[in-house]
């Protein structure tokens, strides 16, 4: 925070904060919770499933269920053709799933198991249709070490060396470097006190005029010198936060105005000149051992129960267990049709959960119906086919002048080269009739 820096600033210290173990406690938290979220799922896909899952054609008939979802969906290459690609698929998803959260641990492999954890997600995203978890992928930041990549990318873009050249006994400039160091993300600039002589020797610098250096910040690259205004245009160039601003510091009148302003506050800020630096006060530094017990705490409670929904299989928000997909999969599903018949004459078949009328309530619905078809008594069936129906009813235009309506659970096929014949079965499941004057009667 920019007040923290003030502080240290205000005591002499204008560099950001060293590399800790505390930084990294949270970073590895982090790893684990997104260890844990592959962990159970393959888990659990090895218990329930066992080696059925990985060598029979269960992967096969998920990919037809999840194409079946979109209607018209194929993947540009079908998986679903080769056994011995699906079944090797299976096995790979499963000991990715299990070894990750060990696998990240080891610096030497950790680059490979992250794009190995991307591509993963990628496939899903064709193969099975599965892209809901950008907010996971997102997390995968916290694996690489930005500090090396941004320094990296630095010495690519800017092969000679800047050096920023402030007065260090000014309370505004120091609050300035402090602000401008924490977000000096690509390291290619080097911040030295103009009263420090020690410091303008080590980097080349004493060839500087002393008096102009205790008037104007400078910005040096080789032994060309950026002063006033152009020292903090030279500086945008090396700060990416400040890219987006630094094609306005060239266009008139931003120059002249800047400028201005620049020799104004450096002019009136021997003001703010203040005793020499001196180291900063343990007083107002927070302590790093209450600080590490409070991220144990959060961090502990959230792997806790993260590992407890993994165990029990609860999926719920906003701790849970991901999705599995551990069951054993036929290529076939079950829908609830409704078949209607109007005062017009006219028939049609409806299917709720296919149906994009209801798409407010379209993740719902498929709990719903299986809420009602799994119901026993029979008046309690029958009064919740009923609710149903009103509620569709008032949503639908279509079903307001309905006079009877019949409740099927068609079972289809999921293979996409039976799409255009793919009724297996039909089953009647309840009946209503005469639904606009309320007289019913079930079967």
């Amino acid at each position: 925070m920019p007040s923290s820096s003030w502080k240290r600033a205000d005591h002499g210290d204008t560099a950001p904060p060293t590399s800790s173990r505390l930084y990294a406690l949270p970073l590895r938290f982090t790893w684990l919770l997104i260890g844990i979220a592959y962990f159970f799922p393959g888990l659990w896909k090895l218990w329930r499933g066992g080696f059925q899952w990985i060598y029979g054609d269960n992967l096969q008939f998920l990919f037809y269920s999840q194409w079946h979802d979109v209607p018209g969906y194929l993947p540009f290459f079908r998986i679903d053709q080769y056994p011995l690609l699906y079944r090797f698929g299976a096995l790979g998803a499963i000991l990715f799933e299990l070894s990750f959260i060990f696998l990240i641990f080891l610096p030497r492999i950790r680059p490979f198991v992250v794009v190995n954890g991307l591509v993963f997600h990628r496939m899903n995203a064709v193969f099975m249709r599965v892209t809901s978890f950008w907010s996971l992928e997102a997390c995968y930041v916290a694996f690489f070490d930005w500090h090396t990549i941004l320094g990296h990318v630095g010495r690519w873009l800017f092969r000679e060396d800047m050096h920023v050249v402030y007065d260090g006994n000014c309370k505004i400039c120091r609050r300035t470097i402090a602000s401008l160091r924490r977000f000096d993300l690509l390291g290619r600039i080097t911040y030295v006190n103009a009263l420090d002589e020690k410091a303008l020797s080590e980097h080349n610098l004493l060839w500087l005029d002393a008096q102009a250096l205790a008037t104007d910040m400078h910005a040096v690259v080789g032994r060309k010198a950026f002063v006033g205004f152009a020292s903090y245009r030279a500086l945008a160039a090396r700060i990416p936060l400040m890219w987006p601003l630094l094609p306005f510091l060239y266009l008139p009148p931003i120059p002249a105005i800047g400028s201005r302003v620049y020799r104004r506050v450096a002019d009136s800020r021997t003001c703010s000149i203040s005793r020499p630096p001196s180291p900063v006060p343990q007083t107002i530094q927070l302590s790093p051992w209450r600080q590490r017990h409070v991220i144990v705490f959060v961090g502990g409670f959230l792997l806790l129960m993260n590992v407890i929904c993994g165990f029990g299989r609860i999926h719920s928000w906003p701790f849970a267990c991901y999705p599995t997909f551990d069951g054993r999969v036929r290529p076939q599903r079950s829908y609830l049709v409704m078949a209607v018949s109007t005062a017009t004459g006219e028939q049609f078949e409806i299917n709720p959960v296919r149906e994009d009328a209801s798409a407010g309530e379209a993740k719902r619905l498929p709990g719903t119906i299986s809420n009602i078809l799994r119901t026993r008594d029979d008046s309690l069936r029958q009064a919740k086919f009923e609710d149903f129906w009103r509620w569709m009813s008032e949503s639908d235009p279509r079903l307001q002048d309905a006079v009877a309506v019949t409740f099927y659970v068609d079972t289809v096929s999921t293979v996409p080269e039976q799409q255009d014949n793919n009724l297996i079965e039909r089953k009647m499941v309840y009946q209503l009739q005469s639904p606009r004057r309320g007289e019913q009667s079930s079967q």
